[in-house]
């Protein structure tokens, strides 16, 4: 595993993944992931103030005018112990399945927005790969979670 540790945020990520840093030390950016097999996580920070659910809601807005017959839905999950908002989308790519997942948060100086998708074979495992592409995200995005000072409830 590999940690990333700048600008007040910490994650860890697997070893093999390529990180991508766009402007984070001015407040307002996005730090990008991405897999081997084409899957990716992007966490996009906004100041102070800014809305979480807009953030979530533009994520949408943007995917539904590249993907027209794309379906989706409202979903809250809880990890490490915060409960975030935002909307789960399926959408066919090259005749191939997707899904993406758009979750947004307010923090005390800043706003994020954690976006992370797929294709649907990307949930298989194999002795090479043994985690599916989701519960890397998951895996991210909670020792992201961790790293801003949210405290599990448990």
């Amino acid at each position: 595993m590999k940690t990333y540790d700048k600008h007040g945020i910490s994650f860890s990520y697997p070893e093999n993944w390529l990180l991508e840093e766009n402007e984070i030390d001015s407040g307002h950016g996005s730090i990008s992931l991405g897999s081997p097999r084409g899957s990716f996580w992007i966490l996009s920070v906004r100041p102070f103030g800014s809305n979480p659910d807009t953030l979530a809601e533009d994520a949408l807005r943007m995917m539904r005018r590249e993907y027209r017959d794309m379906e989706y839905s409202r979903i809250s999950r809880t990890i490490a112990g915060k409960t975030l908002f935002g909307y789960e989308m399926n959408f066919y790519y090259l005749d191939l399945t997707n899904t993406a997942v758009v979750l947004a948060l307010a923090e005390e100086d800043r706003t994020f927005a954690i976006f992370w998708q797929c294709g649907d074979q990307m949930v298989i495992t194999s002795e090479e790969e043994p985690f599916t592409d989701d519960q890397v995200f998951e895996a991210i995005t909670f020792s992201f979670l961790q790293g801003v000072g949210f405290e599990s409830e448990n």
